[in-house]
């Protein structure tokens, strides 16, 4: 296994040009110019053909599944719970470690913290995408795509936020445990 990670994986001929391109990306303006660009056309691509796709979402499900095992949360019930809550009520009224929350008083943590809606904000489309959009046809596949991901995202998210409640953590240590381990899209 290891000649043929050494051989297959990592050749050892492509060190020396897979060296010179970290370097021409790092510091150079062409490099930085190129990347920058290069970003900015693939998330208006990422943003208009992800969401559409089912693959998409079950793979970031597994993936924050997974993040938030890193952290310890690996009880299927803490995600029921995220689920209810996310269909609650506005008057349900929640017992989270030893403290009740009213629905609103939780959400307004979750948005105050930023948890809520990353995922939201990060594939906002372009105007004229949406405009597009609205003409094309009354099921908007684009939207119900956006809509399950950012239902996948906040999930996960509230999961995490919940659980560290639990565990006596104040509202912003549990905001900084959940934007330590699930990913930000904000970073984009």
């Amino acid at each position: 296994l290891d000649a043929y990670y050494d051989n297959v994986l990592r050749p050892k001929d492509d060190i020396p040009g897979m060296l010179k391109a970290i370097q021409a990306g790092n510091g150079a303006a062409v490099g930085h110019n190129l990347l920058t660009g290069f970003d900015a056309v693939q998330n208006v691509w990422k943003k208009q053909t992800l969401l559409i796709w089912p693959a998409y979402h079950a793979r970031n499900v597994i993936g924050n599944y997974w993040n938030n095992g890193l952290a310890g949360i690996w009880n299927p019930n803490e995600y029921a719970k995220a689920v209810d809550f996310q269909f609650a009520n506005p008057d349900k009224v929640f017992q989270i470690g030893v403290k009740q929350y009213a629905k609103a008083e939780l959400e307004d943590l979750l948005l105050d913290y930023g948890i809520l809606g990353q995922f939201d904000a990060y594939m906002n489309l372009p105007r004229n995408l949406a405009l597009i959009q609205k003409q094309a046809s009354k099921f908007n596949p684009i939207e119900l795509g956006g809509k399950v991901g950012n239902f996948v995202e906040d999930n996960a998210r509230i999961t995490h936020f919940f659980h560290q409640l639990n565990a006596g953590k104040s509202p912003l240590e549990a905001a900084l445990s959940t934007k330590k381990y699930l990913f930000d899209y904000n970073d984009l």
